[in-house]
């Protein structure tokens, strides 16, 4: 059971079962990205549109993640829908490592260097 919502959107071609499904799998792989304190408030929305028509076909895919504390947004336009979608995952994936570092549990490591500076540091108190 997946815990993170998401909603899909294509604008200006067909929404395919076969684009719905990847797009599925796509939300789902992106959770293990999320720290699990963020995982069952957060909401990923997908959009995916089809520039009007051009020389070429161009799709802009847009994601929004709203987290705890933070909302992550990557857009990406490339030739495919689906390339499309995948490069903006891949934005968003670089995105929530900034986000885990930032927000994520410290490290056994980093909390007893903070508990030895802090014991070492004179108190407020003892001037």
């Amino acid at each position: 059971m997946s815990m993170i919502q998401h909603t899909f959107s294509a604008e200006g071609f067909e929404h395919t079962d076969k684009l719905q499904k990847y797009v599925d799998q796509k939300a789902k792989d992106l959770e293990k990205y999320i720290p699990r304190f963020a995982r069952v408030g957060a909401q990923l929305s997908i959009r995916i549109s089809r520039a009007p028509k051009t020389k070429a076909e161009m799709y802009t895919c847009s994601l929004s993640l709203v987290l705890p504390k933070q909302k992550l947004i990557a857009s990406e336009k490339v030739e495919h829908s689906y390339a499309a979608l995948d490069v903006t995952m891949a934005e968003l994936k670089r995105q929530l490592a900034d986000y885990k570092s930032k927000h994520g549990k410290q490290t056994l490591r980093h909390r007893a260097s903070q508990a030895i500076h802090s014991r070492l540091r004179p108190s407020d108190e003892d001037e």
